[in-house]
């Protein structure tokens, strides 16, 4: 990976230290189907699989995962990205609820500033999206059994970690932002050109550290991160954005179906006026989908496990803040709420439609009997 010029130097205000060891982890995650039996699923893994819980030594026992997802390696083409390549395997992660990660992998070493172009290149990458739903397109097929309702399309949720294992001379976090964080704001960012200190503060103001020796930082598109003990952290990164991923898809599914309800109630003929029309259908229909997107929002929701303030749990919830994944759930809940009034309304207006029309029979039922004895008396 080269270096950039003269002007992208001016980022920094001391030379930038030059990375031994770095990953960048390219995250893409998607909706796969409703559900996925993981049981099943593990034993149609060509290869090893796991389940389980975290393993790193921060993890407290009470931060988990329920059901714990399911994790395997595919084999993928590599994809070239500024003299780099990622590995030809990919790491996919299946969760029940029907999400899907698959995380790409490229090592890099260099200058901190050679970093920003790597940013550039991997930021909305074609071939790299590309290879993500072919990866997404192969596991549909090979585990459809697994699968309930698979998904024909799969809108892609990406976002990037650059790790930094080492650098060739040690250089702690609080210098590393001090003196280079202009620069750590452009490859978060994926920016080549200057950022405005207001721009470069609002990039950088997510941080957290576990040791004196490490660091994150989580911005909306990416994260960047000083440490070389990783797997945690990138498995809590990989499921808020999965969970991102599963609420956005749902928050559009329930705009469709609220346009929809909408356009359908309306329209009233005779039979409806009396309870037994078209509306009756649709409040039926309305009510299955309803209770299907209610389901997977409380399986979405209540995936990760959070008590106390662990390190991992702090991590998960600064990412899902960056990510604005409580800001997605709240337009999720307000949108399953407005069906749910829809619903309740059109019932009832149903129902006494209905005993509108039995208290009419019974009405003409009784004229009946009197017309009747009067005129055969």
């Amino acid at each position: 990976m080269s270096a950039p010029g003269a002007a992208a130097a001016t980022m920094a205000g001391s030379p930038a230290p030059s990375i031994a060891r770095g990953t960048v982890h390219v995250l893409f995650a998607c909706d796969l189907a409703s559900t996925i039996d993981l049981d099943r699923a593990a034993l149609l893994v060509d290869g090893p699989a796991e389940r389980g819980a975290f393993r790193e030594r921060r993890t407290p026992s009470h931060l988990r995962i329920e059901p714990p997802p399911l994790r395997f390696e595919v084999a993928v083409r590599p994809v070239a990205l500024r003299g780099i390549e990622t590995r030809a395997l990919a790491e996919v992660t299946l969760f029940d609820f029907g999400g899907a990660l698959a995380s790409f992998k490229a090592e890099f070493a260099g200058p901190l500033l050679g970093v920003v172009e790597l940013s550039e290149a991997v930021y909305e990458n074609p071939e790299l999206a590309a290879a993500a739903e072919e990866v997404f397109r192969g596991i549909v097929a090979r585990f459809a059994p697994a699968l309930v309702r698979p998904q024909a399309h799969f809108p892609l949720e990406d976002y990037a970690v650059f790790q930094v294992a080492a650098f060739e001379t040690p250089i702690a976090p609080e210098d590393l932002l001090r003196d280079h964080g202009a620069t750590i704001a452009a490859i978060l960012r994926a920016e080549p050109g200057a950022l405005s200190a207001q721009e470069i503060a609002e990039a950088l103001g997510q941080s957290i550290s576990y040791r004196p020796d490490d660091m994150l930082v989580v911005d909306w598109n990416a994260a960047f991160a000083l440490d070389d003990d990783f797997e945690s952290v990138e498995a809590l990164l990989g499921v808020a954005n999965v969970e991102l991923a599963e609420l956005r898809l749902l928050d559009r599914l329930l705009d469709d179906l609220l346009e929809g309800t909408y356009e359908r109630l309306p329209r009233r003929t005779f039979r409806d006026r009396i309870g037994l029309g078209r509306v009756r259908q649709e409040l039926s229909r309305l009510a299955a989908l309803q209770m299907d997107a209610a389901l997977l929002f409380e399986q979405v929701d209540n995936a990760v496990k959070l008590f106390g303030d662990e390190y991992l749990a702090r991590v998960y919830r600064l990412t899902a803040r960056r990510l604005h994944v409580p800001d997605w759930s709240v337009s999720v809940r307000r949108k399953l709420e407005t069906l749910d009034r829809i619903y309740s309304v059109g019932s009832d207006e149903q129902a006494a439609r209905r005993i509108e029309l039995l208290e009419w029979i019974i009405i003409l039922l009784i004229a009946w009997e009197v017309l009747s004895a009067l005129l055969w008396k």
